[in-house]
């Protein structure tokens, strides 16, 4: 399995019209081509509404919703998963980003409610209440593929990474590093059918209670530089075992 591919041009909304790309609580980080979305009203936000209630979107309309450092500040991200998979469309992709929960950032700020892992979105996926046994999971009624979570690396441990015959070691040893991991980016998709679930069940290569992972450092970092250079795209690069390569590049900040 892989990070994300975006091919909104591939699908097609209600009427004939083109998928919407929903940036959701866009805050000051707004994008182009996307709907940019946030509670308050100010001049740069297309749509005002909150995110825990009804979001102001036909059903099956939207291919892309990105949420970046969001869903850590909202109370009811149950409400928050529903309305995201009932305004996507079949085929339609999510990508939520938000800081590692054992990373202080997960609570430097106030506002955070609760520190987030890929583990803590098993419960959206199919099989997760048999594997868990809890039935309070069993009524989920908008089911989840999740495809993998991206785990990004602190750019100072950078020079331990460089240093080939020792990296497998530095990333075993990195789960139990409380500053290791900085950022999550989840990468989901709505399975919107009882064939979408099961071919999902079939394929994944791991339990319900379980998310793939890869690790991640943006390329900009892994090269020793501060920042990107102007009009460089953000990339990640997956960092293995034995090989460092592109994950993917985007136009997303």
């Amino acid at each position: 399995m892989s990070g994300p591919i975006y091919q909104p041009a591939a699908l097609v909304a209600k009427d004939g019209k083109q998928p919407l790309k929903l940036n959701v609580g866009c805050g000051r980080n707004t994008m182009d081509d996307f709907i940019n979305c946030d509670l308050d009203a100010a001049p740069h936000v297309d749509v005002n509404f909150d995110l825990q209630k009804d979001w102001p979107f036909e059903d099956n309309s939207a291919g892309i919703v990105y949420a970046s450092h969001v869903i850590e500040h909202l109370t009811d991200p149950f409400t928050f998963m529903r309305q995201a998979w009932r305004v996507l469309m079949p085929g339609g992709q999510m990508t939520l980003r938000m800081p590692y929960g054992s990373h202080r950032a997960a609570w430097w700020d106030l506002t955070h409610i609760r520190p987030w892992f890929p583990e803590s979105f098993c419960m959206f996926q199919p099989g997760h209440a048999v594997c868990t046994g809890n039935p309070q999971h069993m009524n989920w009624e908008w089911p989840w593929a999740i495809h993998c979570a991206d785990m990004r690396i602190a750019g100072n441990f950078r020079r331990w990474l460089k240093w080939k015959p020792i990296r497998k070691q530095v990333l075993n040893l990195g789960r139990s590093l409380t500053e290791f991991a900085e950022e999550i980016w989840m990468y989901m998709q709505p399975l919107k059918s009882a064939e979408a679930i099961a071919e999902y069940e079939r394929a994944r290569p791991h339990w319900g209670n379980a998310v793939y992972v890869r690790w991640v450092m943006y390329r900009h970092q892994w090269e020793g530089r501060e920042r990107p250079a102007e009009g460089e795209k953000l990339e990640l690069l997956h960092i293995g075992d034995d090989e460092v390569r592109a994950a993917w590049a985007t136009e997303l900040s």
